[in-house]
C-alpha cells in the first residue's frame, strides 16, 4: 500500500507502540486519526503531528458506536490500545476481565467490523491488530491477558480468510516485552518479572522498543505482510503455532464469500 496521503487511524496512540506508529506513518506522509482515553496526551500528540484527535474509551461499548464514521474514509485500522492483568484468575473480579476482554478483543473487533465494509467498497485497505507473544506461550499471572491476545491473533487469521480477493490486507504483530510504561507495569508483579528474566537468558527473547514495533508494522503495511514476530530471536514459537492455520489456508485457497460485504 502506498501511504502518502493514507488515513490511518490508531487506537491507543497517546505513548507507547500507539505513539510511535503513528510517529512512523506520519514521516511516511500519511494522515492520522489518533484514538485515546487520556485526554490531554492525545490531544499533545495530534498537535504535534498534524492530526485529528478522537478522545473514547474503549472499555465503554457505547463510546466505539460510529466511531469509524467520525474518522472519515479510514485506508488503515491500526488496533494497538491495551491493558494488563498480571494476577491469577481468582484474584481478579468480574469487572478486571470484562474490561480486558472488551479493550484487547472486542474492541479491536467492533472497530474492524466498522471499518472493513468501506474497505471493501474501494477495494484498498489494511487492518493491524498488535497481538502479543503472551497469545502463544502460558507465563504465571498472563491467563487472561494471554488469552486475549490469543483470541486477537486467531481473529486476525480468520479476518484473513474472510478478506481474500478483496483487495484489503491484515497484519498482526506478535511482540514480546516492549521498553515501556505497560512493561513496567507487568514487571512489577514477581511472577511475571522472574518469567521474563528467565526467559532473557535464553538468548531467545529480549526487550525492543516501541519503534522497532512502529518500524516493522509501516513496512508490513506496505508490504502486505500477514505476520510478523518480534524479536525475532523468538520467531519460533509463533510460526510453529501459525503453521495450521497458513497449511488450512492453502487447503482452502480459492473459497471465497460469494457477495463482498458492503
Amino acid at each position: 500500500m502506498e501511504l502518502r496521503d493514507a488515513l490511518v487511524l490508531v487506537t491507543g496512540a497517546s505513548r507507547g507502540i500507539g505513539l510511535a506508529t503513528a510517529e512512523a506513518f506520519a514521516a511516511r506522509g500519511a494522515r492520522l486519526v489518533l484514538v485515546a482515553r487520556d485526554t490531554p496526551a492525545l490531544h499533545e500528540a495530534a498537535e504535534r503531528l498534524g492530526a485529528q484527535a478522537i478522545a473514547a474509551d474503549l472499555a465503554d461499548p457505547a463510546q466505539l458506536d460510529g466511531l469509524m464514521a467520525k474518522a472519515g474514509e479510514v485506508d488503515v485500522l491500526v488496533n494497538n490500545a491495551g491493558i494488563d492483568i498480571t494476577k491469577p484468575i481468582w484474584e481478579q473480579t468480574a469487572e478486571d476481565v470484562r474490561r480486558l476482554m472488551q479493550i484487547n478483543l472486542l474492541a479491536p473487533m467492533e472497530l474492524t467490523r466498522q471499518a472493513v465494509p468501506a474497505m471493501v467498497r474501494r477495494r484498498r485497505g489494511h487492518v493491524a491488530n498488535i497481538s502479543s507473544l503472551a497469545g502463544v506461550v502460558a507465563l504465571p499471572g498472563y491467563s487472561t491477558y494471554g488469552t486475549s491476545k490469543a483470541g486477537l491473533t486467531h481473529f486476525t487469521a480468520g479476518l484473513a480468510a474472510d478478506l481474500r480477493g478483496t483487495g484489503v490486507g491484515v497484519t498482526v504483530i506478535e511482540a514480546g516485552p516492549v521498553r515501556s510504561a505497560f512493561l513496567d507495569s507487568v514487571t512489577s508483579a514477581p511472577t511475571i518479572d522472574r518469567s521474563y528474566n528467565r526467559l532473557y537468558k535464553t538468548g531467545l527473547l529480549r526487550p525492543i522498543d516501541p519503534e522497532d514495533v512502529a518500524k516493522a508494522l509501516v513496512r508490513a503495511v506496505e508490504k502486505g505482510t500477514r505476520s510478523v514476530w518480534l524479536p525475532k530471536t523468538a520467531a519460533l514459537a509463533p510460526a510453529l503455532v501459525e503453521l495450521p492455520r497458513r497449511v488450512v489456508g492453502l487447503a482452502t485457497a480459492g473459497i471465497r464469500h460469494p457477495t463482498p460485504p458492503g
